[in-house]
């Protein structure tokens, strides 16, 4: 998959991410405040990301590091999020399409949300997709076909050995 390059939160200073919080925090009722360390780490970060080029993995990656320096009394996830999701829109406007997430980045949504550290994250997502790999495999062996694979039919192999013989049972 290409990688593209570009100033993701170049149109995104600091400023920005403080108004999406106090807009989300007035929905709620509750008033805006700040975590002054995690604010001021936070702040560090998110200025050197908004001149850097970077690809969108990094781009959400800042968020997710934010998020976790909580810079905000209230709506720290929903703040980044909501960013998230503006980059997302700013993408399915230059590709003249939305782009659907898959269920990796659903994933990663949800155990950021809950608060896993990200190589704890990776280290859940390949647990997950091999249970659902067993579980598919094992379903597949179960069927009493033929096992198949993301091969092409035209380039499947054909068995050319000694044909089935039967076998005596050993009691």
């Amino acid at each position: 998959m290409k990688q593209i390059l570009q100033q993701w939160l170049g149109a995104s200073p600091w400023d920005s991410v403080i108004s999406v919080n106090k807009a989300l925090c007035q929905a709620q009722k509750v008033e805006p405040a700040i975590e002054v360390r995690g604010h001021e780490a936070a702040q560090r970060l998110w200025d050197g990301a908004t001149t850097r080029k970077m690809t969108l993995k990094a781009v959400l990656d800042i968020c997710r590091e934010c998020h976790d320096l909580a810079p905000f009394t209230f709506n720290n996830g929903n703040t980044f999020a909501a960013i998230g999701r503006a980059v997302e829109a700013m993408l399915a406007k230059r590709k003249g399409r939305k782009i659907p997430m898959n269920i990796d980045g659903a994933t990663a949504v949800v155990f950021a949300e809950l608060g896993f550290p990200p190589p704890l994250c990776r280290g859940l997502f390949v647990l997950s997709r091999s249970v659902g790999a067993l579980a598919h495999a094992w379903e597949e062996s179960q069927s009493g076909e033929r096992n198949k694979g993301p091969i092409p039919r035209q380039l499947l192999w054909q068995y050319d050995g000694p044909k089935p013989r039967r076998m005596k049972k050993i009691r």
